[in-house]
């Protein structure tokens, strides 16, 4: 039983520094883009943009360096 939760432990802390990496390169993706960009599209605006993915930074972020090996929801939410 040991090695089941060790497996989930460390599969779980894996894909949540892999949603923190997504969710960092996502950001960066916002802010290298004008802003004319976001308009033209027809989409929400840049600062919209920026806001959402930062929260998704924040949460997975947060999630990833947590002791438990992951979020769970929160980490489904935040990505």
């Amino acid at each position: 039983m040991f090695y089941a939760l060790a497996f989930e432990f460390y599969l779980m802390k894996a894909l949540s520094i892999v949603a923190a990496v997504i969710a960092i390169m996502a950001l960066v993706d916002a802010v290298r883009r004008p802003a004319a960009n976001f308009v033209r599209e027809g989409k929400r605006t840049k600062p919209f943009w920026m806001a959402m993915t930062g929260g998704a930074v924040l949460v997975c972020g947060l999630t990833a360096l947590s002791a438990t090996g992951g979020g769970g929801v929160f980490q489904l939410i935040g990505a």
